[in-house]
């Protein structure tokens, strides 16, 4: 096992136990926001987990299905944290529109590879 699966591991696993930590509280609270963030940190830990066997075989290809996940799990916490600052509605509803905005262009940034300048 090299050092890059063991941070994988500890990467998945860590994330996998926010996962579970927020779904009880969404389970106990009955509120939106921790069930979004469950999600989006399950769907990061899945990516820790499988990302190393589903990256293309050139370097230079972008990975297609991290570029979803990665999507889904910004918009995901994007809603989360908007219905966790409790904003009124019509700025809920604007930052709402602006998070899907922000994963559908994360998307096609990311099969297009635009996600390696995204994050560093």
């Amino acid at each position: 096992m090299h050092a890059i699966d063991i941070y994988a591991l500890a990467g998945a696993v860590s994330h996998g136990l926010l996962a579970l930590l927020f779904a009880l509280a969404a389970r106990a609270q009955r509120v939106r926001a921790p069930a979004c963030f469950a999600v989006a940190y399950a769907l990061v830990a899945t990516i820790y987990l499988f990302d190393a066997e589903l990256r293309p075989a050139t370097a230079d290809l972008p990975n297609p299905f991290t570029s979803v996940l990665v999507a889904v799990a910004v918009v995901l916490i994007t809603l989360g944290l908007v219905d966790y600052a409790n904003l009124p509605e019509r700025a809920a509803r604007r930052a709402h529109l602006c998070a899907l905005a922000l994963g559908v262009g994360g998307l096609g940034g990311g099969f297009l590879g635009a996600t390696r300048l995204l994050a560093f």
